[in-house]
């Protein structure tokens, strides 16, 4: 029972985090800045910087093996990458 109450505690919490987190990861400037979230979470700026960074590193990582999928040739991949990067700016 201790072990259930702990996961789903550890889920609350990555989930509160990643509410809070979320509205940085495009990298355009939102409603709060990194030191107000930081200071709802009760940690400091630097560990919001760091949990961004390593949120969009995930983000990048989970869109680059989603694409894998679709490509037949493994050299395709940073081409198809290219073109939804130039989709998206434009």
């Amino acid at each position: 029972m201790r072990t259930l109450l702990i996961s789903i505690a550890t889920v609350l919490v990555t989930i509160r985090w990643y509410e809070q987190l979320n509205e940085l990861q495009s990298g355009e400037p939102g409603p709060r800045s990194y030191a107000e979230i930081a200071a709802q979470l009760g940690v400091t700026e630097q560990a919001v910087k760091n949990a961004v960074y390593n949120l969009r590193r995930r983000y990048g990582q989970l869109l680059r093996e989603e694409i894998a999928q679709t490509v037949t040739d493994p050299a395709e991949l940073q081409a198809e990458i290219r073109h939804l990067l130039q989709v998206f700016a434009s």
